[in-house]
């Protein structure tokens, strides 16, 4: 028995584990789902706003979750809300966004496709400059047709990697409403 399991386990470690599946950046959606994920960010530069109802699922079962409590859209209608009183006003610019690790999966019937990554994405608002740095971005895309769409998406930092810019706003914002009660 002893010769059968050192036999066998080169071969494991040889064969990888979803044997007859390229690897993901191998799939040969790679590069769409990627520009994908890549412009529900980057049309914010140019607000090319065709871009971003192309790209996000266009109906009630779009879930975001951003940073912040009252970051995200909850279907298609809170989104357009959003694009329409935040992102298209003259008071906002998004000015770079880089993602970073970004890591893409697929599922076997290529239907669906979910990522995990490292997201930059800064601006100015109000004549302020931020930028939500090193925020882990994850999402789901479902393809829909011959379109790929995301369908779900979340990004927060680490409770430990919170910048203190933020954190110190937080506490604020807590106190008040704190008060307020």
């Amino acid at each position: 028995m002893k010769m059968l399991r050192i036999v066998m386990l080169p071969f494991l470690v040889a064969v990888p584990l979803e044997a007859g599946h390229p690897e993901p950046t191998e799939h040969p959606e790679y590069e769409i789902v990627k520009a994908v994920i890549e412009d529900s960010i980057g049309w914010a530069i140019d607000k090319d706003l065709d871009r971003l109802f192309q790209i996000f699922a266009d109906d009630d079962d779009l879930l975001i979750w951003w940073v912040g409590s009252n970051g995200g859209a909850d279907g298609i209608d809170d989104l357009k809300k959003t694009a329409e009183t935040v992102w298209m006003k003259t008071d906002f610019t998004a000015t770079k966004f880089e993602f970073r690790d970004v890591r893409i999966r697929f599922a076997k019937d290529g239907t669906m496709a979910w990522y995990s990554c490292h997201l930059d994405d800064c601006g100015i608002w109000k004549g302020e400059e931020f930028c939500a740095a090193d925020v882990r971005n994850t999402g789901v895309l479902e393809k829909r047709g011959e379109q790929w769409t995301i369908v779900q998406s979340h990004a927060s930092w680490p409770v430990d990697k919170i910048p203190d810019d933020i954190w110190q706003r937080l506490v604020k914002a807590r106190q008040q409403a704190e008060t307020e009660e």
